[in-house]
């Protein structure tokens, strides 16, 4: 059984800024089941290095995976780091890591599952390398949010990402236009389960607003809000899916 989604022209999406409330919100959720002390971590995908530099504060040791656009900033941005963080940027494809079987405590891929050419070969190599009980750390847009994070294409005009309801389209039509997958719970636990995983826990996640210029006081009573919607029943229409998965 197959269970990827192809996206006619998937595009890489834009990465979070170094001090975002966002990275720090993710990195919360996933504290809350993993401790990242001592682990060796690879960080699969991450852009500007936003979420590698925080994990490697607290990690024994970790290595960056390879994302092409973004090299360049996160090099310059490393020399400007305490030299005690021990970070590596490998350049490497995510179907064919450069690594060992069983070299990684923990594997974390933020928002970026959904811009991959395979699931199933990045998942098969995240399973290859991580040691027996190691974690995944998945974050991936959730199909219930009522809009498209990433866009949409539909006869040459773009949509803007506040375009309501295009998240809710059919999956075949939604893939002929989207600019990146999204997923429901049920999906992601099934991918998973295919790659030899076992889920262990799910959490949503609300709109930081980091992008959106509010007064701070707005902020952050937006954000106390979102934090009681994200533990009522109303969590599954959050914009991103935290899964933790185990190798077991």
């Amino acid at each position: 059984m197959t269970l990827h989604t192809k996206i006619e022209q998937p595009e890489v999406g834009a990465p979070v800024g170094y001090v975002f409330f966002a990275v720090q919100k993710r990195l919360k959720v996933a504290s809350k089941f993993v401790d990242f002390s001592r682990k060796i971590v690879l960080d699969l995908g991450c852009g500007n290095g936003a979420y590698t530099v925080e994990i490697a504060k607290v990690a024994k040791n970790i290595c960056r995976g390879y994302r092409r656009p973004k090299i360049g900033l996160f090099t310059r941005y490393k020399k400007s780091l305490p030299a005690n963080l021990c970070i590596e940027i490998i350049k490497a494809s995510g179907e064919y890591l450069p690594f060992r079987s069983e070299e990684f405590d923990l594997v974390t891929m933020i928002e970026v599952l959904e811009h991959v050419s395979s699931e199933e070969e990045y998942l098969s190599e995240i399973y290859r390398v991580l040691k027996t009980n190691g974690d995944l750390i998945l974050f991936v847009p959730n199909r219930l949010y009522p809009f498209e994070t990433h866009g949409a294409t539909i006869k040459g005009i773009r949509l803007s990402r506040w375009t309501p309801f295009v998240s809710y389209l059919p999956e075949p039509l939604h893939a002929r236009i989207a600019h990146a997958r999204i997923y429901t719970e049920k999906k992601l636990r099934l991918f998973i389960k295919e790659a030899g995983f076992k889920t262990m826990a799910v959490e949503y996640f609300y709109p930081p607003l980091d992008y959106i210029y509010l007064p701070q006081k707005i902020k952050k009573f937006y954000r106390q809000i979102a934090t009681i919607l994200e533990n009522s029943f109303l969590r599954r229409f959050g914009v991103s899916l935290f899964m933790l998965a185990r190798k077991t």
